[in-house]
């Protein structure tokens, strides 16, 4: 009779011990990818004409169960290289303009709270985030079977859109995006699980199912962004993998295939880079303008521009100030490209001109300065990280602010960096 009673005991105590191991794991989910969710959700707001509001409190909440992980933690294991990293990013960026406090903050916040989880955490975030890459990719399987059978998403928002291709057969398929609200964020959400299933097929022979997942979804977006990224990734490894030649070479053939049958896509974007001249009626909606505008800033800088930075918040008009091509001002001026004022979307984002996020943090901090920030990211990350999907995420990032304009103020970016690169502890801090 004790026997079966103390049975009866331990399954409750064990069922007790998973259901809020269950539970732990539900508040940590919610914490890191809660926000990710929200702002790639933030243009569907505006979209339906529903009040922003709504979306801030879902930030709120997000941010509000975050800080429950904190309070319910007797000790909570940081890195001060990191702190000062994260203390120097955002007062830096406070500083030139003290009326974005409120996305600084909550951005800062979050920023502390994807460096805590990944601390101590690592390997469950680590996991949930493979786990949402399978998940949207099998949302991208729905919402390709519902085009073709109902005319039309499930998942995404906006009206079904089609990429160019050689033949135009790409007409017979829609650009692929899900909950994101463009499809080129959809490709570097996807992007270090892309990479940490191709290491792992060609150097464990693993994984192969997830890799043509993922690699399936990520060609189902029909973007410039997919094919760039997937050609660069293929000729990264093909040099990074010294062994398994035929597997080698034979990927490499794929992902160049895969180049040609997309390349109207992006070798017009390219050629209007370098154009002489612009026809505003013309190239009203082309995505090359901001590239183009890139460079002739670049043209007028100085180097004291690139050393000292000018503030994050006022790199608008400092790269305002350097445009000197007469070639493009009638564009820039028929365009309003010139207009520094934002409109309400832009300055609850942080999004709008210039151009790319890596201008954007050069002009803004100063190559002195981001030395510095790397320095310190550098010196606390762990040595031996128990997974090699941290590089993977620092490269997404890379490419991602070469088209985002967002950079501090992104909660993917700063998943990625903070949350996927794992950290070592040299802090405890005793709550109780």
């Amino acid at each position: 009779m004790t026997s079966n009673l103390q049975k009866i005991l331990n399954e409750s105590s064990l069922k007790n011990f998973k259901l809020n191991l269950t539970f732990s794991n539900l508040l940590i989910f919610i914490s890191w990818f809660g926000l990710i969710l929200i702002t790639n959700l933030y243009s569907r707001f505006y979209y339906y004409g529903l009040s922003i509001n709504f979306a801030k409190l879902l930030i709120f909440i997000s941010l509000f169960v975050g800080l429950s992980l904190f309070l319910k933690e007797k000790v909570i294991r940081l890195n001060t290289n990191v702190l000062a990293a994260i203390a120097i990013i955002y007062l830096h960026a406070m500083f030139s303009d003290h009326t974005k406090i409120a996305v600084l903050s909550y951005s800062a916040f979050y920023c502390m709270l994807i460096h805590y989880l990944s601390v101590n955490w690592y390997q469950i975030i680590f996991k949930q985030y493979l786990w949402t890459c399978k998940l949207i990719a099998f949302f991208a399987l729905v919402d390709f079977l519902s085009f073709n059978l109902l005319g039309d998403f499930i998942f995404a928002f906006r009206d079904p859109r089609y990429g160019l291709c050689v033949s135009n057969w790409c007409q017979y398929f829609p650009q692929i995006m899900t909950i994101f609200d463009e499809p080129s964020h959809m490709v570097f959400y996807l992007l270090p699980s892309f990479m940490y299933y191709l290491s792992s097929y060609l150097e464990k022979n693993e994984n192969l199912l997830y890799f043509l997942i993922i690699f399936l979804s990520l060609i189902s977006t029909l973007s410039t962004t997919s094919v760039i990224v997937i050609s660069l990734v293929s000729f990264f490894y093909f040099f990074r993998v010294r062994r398994l030649l035929f597997k080698k070479i034979v990927m490499l053939l794929l992902f160049i295939l895969i180049a040609y049958i997309f390349s109207e896509s992006y070798i017009w974007k390219i050629q209007y880079i370098f154009m002489e001249n612009w026809n505003s009626k013309t190239f009203t909606f082309s995505s090359s303008a901001p590239y183009r505008m890139l460079i002739d800033s670049l043209n007028g800088a100085a180097i004291n521009n690139f050393i000292i930075g000018s503030g994050l918040y006022n790199v608008n008009q400092v790269l305002i100030n350097l445009l000197d091509d007469p070639n493009m001002m009638s564009y820039y001026l028929s365009e309003g490209i010139l207009d520094i004022n934002t409109g309400p979307y832009e300055k609850n984002t942080g999004d709008g001109w210039p151009g790319v996020g890596l201008i954007r943090l050069l002009f803004g901090y100063g190559i002195v300065l981001l030395l510095l920030i790397s320095t310190l990211l550098y010196c606390g990350k762990l040595k031996e990280a128990s997974s090699n999907i941290g590089f993977a995420a620092i490269f997404t990032v890379f490419l991602m602010w070469l088209k985002i304009v967002a950079t501090i103020e992104l909660p993917l970016a700063i998943f990625f960096i903070f949350g996927l690169v794992e950290y070592k502890s040299n802090l405890a801090i005793k709550l109780r």
